[in-house]
């Protein structure tokens, strides 16, 4: 009784851990709207892409995945430009920069990432 009370409890502890680190790594899936933010590098306009929205205006683009994985550029809905990339936001200030400027820092900032 007692070795089945382990195995029980150590199935418990091990759910448990594997719960908390997906939901503190984000599970490897795809970000949120909330976590998406493009920067277009014409006009400065952020914004989270609506993408079924762009794909009906754009239906040439490449799939997301591609466009965020190559950092390719996609029309800005304020200028029209082909000139917005994805975003990365500074775990310290929160703010919201196109890729590492001088390969260090936050520009707002300055921390680290």
């Amino acid at each position: 009784m007692k070795d089945k009370r382990k195995v029980v409890v150590a199935a418990v502890l091990i759910v448990c851990a594997a719960v908390l680190l997906l939901s503190r790594c984000g599970g490897g899936g795809r970000r949120t709207p909330a976590e998406e933010m493009y920067i277009c590098e014409e006009c400065g306009h952020q914004f989270a892409p609506d993408w079924a929205a762009l794909r009906s205006k754009h239906p040439d683009l490449p799939p997301q995945v591609e466009i965020e994985e190559g950092n390719l550029a996609i029309p800005c809905p304020k200028c029209g430009k082909a000139a917005a990339r994805a975003a990365i936001q500074c775990p310290e200030c929160g703010k919201w920069f196109l890729t590492l400027r001088d390969g260090k820092y936050c520009p707002h900032c300055g921390r680290e990432p």
